[in-house]
């Protein structure tokens, strides 16, 4: 489950490879919205048109992602990616 509806105006976000491109006017997914996607183990990039960064889905289905990322994103060792930021905070220091 992606939750990213902490980011106010809403915005267009994609999982490359997974959802619809950032670019695309059909059926792209918007932060307003909770969504559940069916992810393999793996390496994936959540990403809007201000901020990117890359997530592992673990062999257990569990979440990982950088440690510097914590106060932006949420959700490490269970399903569930929540997404707090509109940009990457770590790069304004």
């Amino acid at each position: 489950m992606i939750n990213a509806t902490a980011i106010v105006p809403p915005r267009a976000w994609s999982v490359p490879g997974v959802t619809e491109p950032l670019q695309s006017v059909r059926d792209r997914m918007m932060t307003d919205k909770v969504v559940t996607l069916k992810l393999r183990p793996g390496r994936y990039m959540f990403m809007t048109t201000a901020f990117s960064f890359e997530f592992i889905v673990n062999l257990d289905g569990k979440l990982d992602y950088h440690k510097n990322l914590g106060k932006c994103v949420g959700g490490r060792g269970t399903t569930s990616l929540v997404v707090k930021c509109m940009f990457n905070q770590q790069s304004l220091q």
